[in-house]
């Protein structure tokens, strides 16, 4: 038996686990790889390729394939191959069990226990989903974590320095989809969440498509085609655009020859092009990077700001473009540290999965499955400490005074992990017998702007409970975001506990129908 730890990734998922040594190691995939491409071909109806082969039949079988399904997370969307409709949890659940097979294959045992890792600005929403497709994949989910909390974990490993030390270290985390910047603290194997920002949609994607966009014009200027209007021609820039990325970031320039119509043309894509092209982009980043400290010192956490950081680590394979050192070098005054830039989330998450199993009741999980791991090793682990926060805000709808609905913020974003809180509110008019809540996430106090999450009924309330009448509603988070709502009118003591669920989203009945479904799939 063995647990391991997966960095589920827009463009490309890595797995790891912790070696008889003690060590986290990154496992290679069936191909002998060990970055896997997150991309599903439906090749038949029961039939399902991922990886690398999948990428590559992106070209000549486009409307069968999938790529970065990850941005999909959380939303109400489905695709549709061979009559069948696809949810993105599904599409996931592919991808993870490819990975889980080829961890057992590396490993020639069966896999017991897993941890996922997610973007640390992923919402409840996101989350949930990520959780139903690692169980429909047939996972036991050991523990759903932030990836910069992962990349931390796996820095921190055997760097813990002298006892009482103190290290304040900023994770800048570009993958191939989302970007997020988060503040860590670090002392003798406790890694607290300071601060985290970023946007679900900004990776290396968009790098990629501003190359497109680019080849495609001068294409166009030469040869009075457009490139992008062909969705064969679209899928092979889009392939060169990422290897001339990866190019682009050792030489000084490289070139991409575009054919279409009979017709052909080389452009040669320097760095400075590049960097041009794309500089809207990386201030994106600045600006949040900016903010995220800005919003430290508000608070007293960094009053000396970029002083008060210790450390910068690069994590994500886009991290490999120099413009983002050379950017966070004159903003910092600091050198960044490359540290395992596709490994470092998938290693650290490989060893939060040890630690799940030697700090809490994984019921479904046995002590086996980590044996082989030396002793010392796991005291270390035992001793480590996750502080969180929560990514994302979370209030309910209520009347303002001026009798309007909006969303009345209880848990700010970034709130320390495990949080409660209660606030007293009031009913809203005469003989109220029902009192709906619902429970919303978003910092805007329109709920036009806000994601419903959840909501709960408070029944049973006897007539001519007058306005004004006193209601409680509480709110509480675990360190995973777990939340669980309770609300009581006080005065005939009505009440009503749930745990938020997603308006939208699988159901437990849907999850388990489709991990039934995808056992009959033949994955490869």
């Amino acid at each position: 038996m063995a647990v391991i730890g997966i960095d589920l990734g827009t463009t490309i998922s890595v797995v790891a686990h912790l070696n008889e040594h003690g060590k986290p190691e990154v496992l290679s995939n069936a191909e002998g790889d060990q970055l896997t491409p997150s991309v599903v071909y439906f090749e038949g109806p029961t039939n399902k390729v991922v990886g690398s082969v999948a990428k590559q039949n992106a070209i000549a079988h486009e409307g069968q394939v999938v790529e970065c399904v990850k941005n999909a997370m959380g939303k109400d969307l489905k695709w549709t191959f061979f009559g069948e409709e696809h949810t993105p949890e599904y599409i996931s659940a592919i991808i993870l069990r490819k990975l889980k097979e080829d961890a057992e294959l590396a490993l020639d045992e069966p896999v017991e226990g897993a941890v996922i890792t997610v973007p640390a600005i992923f919402g409840d929403a996101e989350r949930s989903a990520t959780r139903n497709a690692g169980t429909i994949a047939g996972l036991n989910i050991l523990g759903i974590l932030d990836e910069p909390v992962a990349a931390a974990i796996a820095y921190g490993f055997g760097r813990r320095g002298a006892p009482g030390e103190e290290r304040t270290i900023m994770v800048y985390d570009l993958g191939g989809g989302t970007f997020d910047v988060t503040v860590m603290r670090l002392k003798d194997g406790e890694f607290s969440m300071l601060w985290t920002d970023g946007d679900r949609s900004l990776g290396g994607r968009k790098w990629d498509e501003r190359i497109m966009k680019h080849v495609s014009e001068e294409f166009e200027r030469a040869n009075d085609l457009y490139p992008m209007d062909d969705p064969g021609t679209r899928q092979d820039l889009w392939n060169k655009a990422e290897v001339s990325k990866k190019q682009i970031s050792k030489v000084d320039s490289s070139p991409i020859v575009c054919q279409m119509g009979g017709q052909s043309a080389k452009v040669e894509l320097t760095r400075e092009k590049f960097d041009e092209i794309t500089s809207d982009l990386l201030e994106l980043t600045k600006n949040t990077t900016e903010e995220v400290i800005r919003k430290l010192g508000e608070n007293n956490t960094l009053p000396n700001g970029w002083e008060d950081i210790d450390e910068i680590l690069l994590v994500g394979g886009s991290t490999r473009m120099p413009q983002v050192a050379e950017m966070l070098r004159a903003l910092t005054g600091k050198e960044p540290k490359v540290f395992e830039q596709d490994k470092a989330v998938a290693q650290g998450a490989a060893i939060y999965a040890v630690e799940r199993i030697l700090n809490s009741e994984q019921g479904s999980v046995s002590d086996a499955s980590i044996a082989n791991i030396p002793d010392i090793v796991k005291e270390t682990i035992a001793r480590t400490e996750i502080q969180r926060v929560c990514s994302f805000a979370i209030g309910v709808i209520a009347l303002n005074q001026q009798r309007q609905e909006e969303n009345d913020l209880l848990v700010p974003r970034n709130s320390k992990l495990p949080f409660s809180t209660t606030k007293r509110y009031s009913t809203s008019c005469d003989n109220q017998i029902e009192l709906l809540l619902e429970i919303m996430e978003g910092d805007s106090k329109d709920r036009n702007l806000c994601i419903k999450l959840g909501e709960g009924r408070i029944t049973g309330i006897p007539p001519n409970l007058p306005e004004g009448s006193p209601v409680d509603v509480s709110i509480g988070l675990d360190d995973e975001s777990l939340m669980v709502v309770k609300a009581r009118e006080l005065t005939y003591g009505k009440s009503v506990e749930f745990v938020v669920k997603r308006a939208t989203g699988l159901t437990d009945e849907e999850v388990q129908d489709h991990r039934s479904r995808l056992t009959m799939e033949a994955i490869s």
